[in-house]
């Protein structure tokens, strides 16, 4: 089946998100966007902000935000399916790994000459961009400045491909993490989500007894809260900034758990001391970070009853939405609350609520099987290189043993000869040296002239290359004293044939 093209979703600005929006890896609030300026497409990022999209573009100097600028409406891109239906599926990769596989094997996501890219370590923060692909510039947009960048500096940064064979790692679709985009009154989802607890709660008067663990944004800060099924639509809420949110919340995140074939790690309800402490090697708590926070979900005890919201571990505090404010606790009644951890679950013990940190840990395992492919790569080039230099060598020695091959029949007369006429030959030794030394001097003859002349017994080109080298010193003044003839030249008849 040929692979499916991408799928872009018109958004309008400040609506909720589109169903199976595709994130940046390893950004739980950065999704991958598209506009187009006066006919050219130009890639940037959308985030979701108190359950709606808000965006941002890099052009010409400028960053472009809001509806004002952006003409009300951008794309996003999802991923409706799995490998199967669609024929590919979605995977970052670096910039300088691009062109590593066969153009069958794997397409860059793009649109005309634009094509989305993530630097995870700007000066700013995570940013999604774009690269011209006629100028292979990248351009970023942040903190309203225009950023951007080329050559070398690409290279490190990461660019999303179409996959088309094969499946992602541990048949996981790569783009799905284990928070799933909802929106609040979708249809409740047919996954299974991470149930507080694992059972239902004693919670407070008016409260859904089932709550499941939820996350929301606003102003740009992560919200934990809880959504419960009403009516078999998701119902949510949320506290934050001394108020209660639970109407016309929009787009959310849900966490759910995936088959144990494909666990990675399991969850836990862990007490706050417990899992705050730096002591505990098993299990670490589940957190979304942000630049002024970090948070977890908790289930928190309210005057012996219970109701999940969000836990901030690093200052003691916790807090939940209900009777129309956010309810925050502070200090050591914070001690009494239970929070979401998670731990590799080599181990057999599982619990009821157990599920997997997916996309997290198949980002950092594809970084680093990025840097042992870097490794294997050196190590290849190394080996490659030595296996040329040797097959350099063994072909040198080859030619020599053959050259040395041809000259046997040669060497053999001339062993011969010696045995044979041993004086005669001890003349011809001494003559040939002579003959080497005069053509070296005089550029008449070199020494292999002279070797194949003495085992091919030659002694008449001995003799008259022996005079014209004579002559040529004597007319520059000097002689070598070499003889202008052997002094013992053996007949036809004495030749060894």
């Amino acid at each position: 089946m040929p692979a499916k093209e991408d799928t872009w979703a018109f958004q309008p600005i400040g609506d909720p998100f589109p169903d199976n929006p595709v994130k940046v890896m390893n950004e739980q609030n950065m999704y991958v966007a598209l506009w187009y300026k006066h006919g050219k497409p130009i890639h940037g990022r959308a985030w979701n902000n108190g359950g709606v999209v808000e965006c941002s573009f890099p052009y010409k100097e400028y960053e472009l935000t809001g509806a004002k600028y952006l003409g009300g409406q951008i794309q996003v891109l999802q991923y409706k399916g799995d490998h199967n239906s669609l024929g590919y599926w979605y995977n970052w990769i670096k910039y300088a790994d691009r062109l590593e596989k066969d153009l069958a094997d794997r397409e860059i996501v793009h649109c005309g000459d634009s094509f989305p890219i993530f630097w995870p370590n700007s000066p700013e923060g995570p940013v999604l961009g774009y690269v011209d692909n006629k100028t292979e510039i990248a351009w970023f947009s942040i903190n309203k400045k225009v950023i951007h960048r080329q050559g070398g500096d690409l290279l490190p940064m990461f660019v999303i491909a179409r996959e088309l064979k094969g499946g992602p790692p541990n048949f996981i679709r790569v783009m799905l993490s284990e928070w799933a985009d909802f929106r609040m009154g979708d249809p409740w989802p047919n996954k299974k989500l991470v149930k507080a607890l694992g059972k239902s709660l004693d919670s407070l008067p008016g409260e859904s007894s089932d709550q499941y663990v939820a996350l929301w944004y606003q102003h740009g800060e992560p919200v934990m809260g809880r959504i419960w099924n009403d009516e078999g639509k998701i119902a949510a809420n949320f506290g934050h900034g001394g108020n209660e949110y639970k109407k016309d919340v929009g787009s959310l995140q849900v966490l759910y758990e995936l088959s144990d074939a494909v666990r990675g790690f399991d969850y836990g309800w862990i007490p706050f001391l417990e899992a705050a402490s730096s002591d505990t090697k098993d299990w670490s708590p589940v957190f979304v970070s942000h630049e002024k926070r970090k948070i977890s979900p908790g289930v928190i005890t309210v005057n012996g009853k219970q109701i999940l919201g969000e836990v901030d571990i690093k200052n003691e505090r916790c807090s939940y939405g209900a009777g129309g404010k956010e309810n925050v606790i502070q200090g050591p009644a914070v001690h009494s609350t239970l929070v979401l951890c998670k731990r590799s679950n080599t181990t057999k013990a599982v619990n009821a609520t157990t599920t997997i940190n997916t996309i997290r840990t198949i980002s950092q395992t594809s970084q680093c099987n990025h840097q042992k492919l870097d490794s294997i790569a050196f190590i290849k080039l190394v080996l490659v290189t030595a296996l040329v230099i040797l097959v350099r060598c063994l072909e040198w020695i080859l030619q020599k043993m053959i050259l040395i091959y041809e000259k046997l029949p040669m060497i053999y007369n001339a062993a011969r000869f010696c045995y044979e006429k041993p004086d005669l030959a001890k003349d011809l030794i001494r003559t040939s040296w002579h003959l080497a030394y005069v053509s070296y001097q005089s550029n008449l003859w070199t020494l292999s002239d002279a070797f194949d002349a003495f085992f091919g017994n030659s002694i008449e080109k001995m003799n008259e290359l022996g005079e014209k080298a004579n002559e040529k010193v004597k007319r520059g003044g000097k002689s070598p004293n070499l003889p202008t003839k052997s002094p013992a030249t053996p007949s036809k008849a004495q030749r060894v044939e």
